[in-house]
């Protein structure tokens, strides 16, 4: 980590609170700075993180299962007869 003086602490406030990142490079840049921040500018070390930030872990439901095609017969549907009324209406008109 590149040394800090004079007014360089003043640029980076120092953190209340500790951060967490969210992959293993992050959280050591992250651990990096406020070590460099400690021995150089005097900081505090950070307090633990609130449990309040950290969003519950999110539990994924299990997936809705597809639904059954229902294998419907359109002509002999109880659909009020209307395909053999159309049918016969059909055949009929063009005799």
């Amino acid at each position: 980590m590149a040394s800090v003086s004079g007014g360089e602490c003043r640029a980076i406030p120092p953190p209340g609170f500790a951060f967490a990142g969210k992959a293993a490079p992050d959280q050591a840049y992250i651990d990096d700075v406020i070590e460099a921040g400690i021995a150089a500018c005097g900081w505090a070390r950070p307090q633990p993180r609130p449990a309040s930030w950290d969003a519950p872990p999110v539990v994924k439901a299990p997936p809705m299962p597809k639904p059954r095609r229902k294998w419907l017969d359109w002509r002999t549907s109880n659909a009020g007869g209307w395909y053999e009324a159309a049918r016969a209406t059909y055949h009929t008109e063009r005799r």
